[in-house]
Formats: C-alpha cells, structure tokens, sequence
C-alpha cells in the first residue's frame, strides 16, 4: 500500500521532465529550421539567376552601362537575401512558441 507520507515517486516525474525537455528541444531546432529555409531559398536563387544569366551569355549582350547595372542589381538582392539570411539565424524560437509545437 502506499503510504501518504511519503512523497509520489521521483524517477516517473523526472522521466517525464525529461520527455518534455526532449520534445521542446526538437520543437526549437524545428522551428528554427522552418524560419531558416525560406531566407536561405531565396538566397540560393538569387546565386543561381546569376549564374544562369551569366551561362547564357548576358553580361556578353549588355553594352557596359547594362553590365554595371546588372552587377549592381544583383549585388543589392545578394546582400538583401544575405541580411535575411542573418537576421533568421538569429531568431531563436521562444519557449511558448515551442510549447505550442511540441508533440510529447
């Protein structure tokens, strides 16, 4: 029988703190993942229109005026998609957020 002046047994409430723990740490890495990706697609294809572009011959076509006005333009959405790309890394999801995710 079970005595009600002993306390409740301690290794079931510390497996499930540590289940839960668990869940909210795949949870974090899970939605850091989903608020990483999309800046860095964005990033990946600003590089690759460039380097399509550069495979057709583009740059060749331009007089000098359109080449600086190229390179500028894709200087800029590089450096845009590249700021994104940092300012997700450093969003970090809150602990509400990945208690809302968590499946324990």
């Amino acid at each position: 029988m079970h005595d009600p002046a002993t306390p409740p047994r301690r290794p079931a409430a510390e497996a499930a703190t540590a289940r839960l723990e668990g869940a909210l740490a795949r949870a974090k890495w899970v939605l850091f993942w989903e608020g990483l990706w999309p800046p860095l697609a964005i990033l990946i294809t600003v590089i690759g229109a460039f380097l399509a572009l550069s495979w057709l011959g583009l740059w060749l076509w331009l007089p000098p005026i359109g080449r600086n006005l190229g390179g500028f333009l894709f200087a800029v959405l590089l450096a845009l998609a590249f700021v994104n790309v940092v300012w997700a890394l450093f969003r970090i999801p809150s602990r509400y957020d990945q208690i809302g995710r968590a499946h324990v």
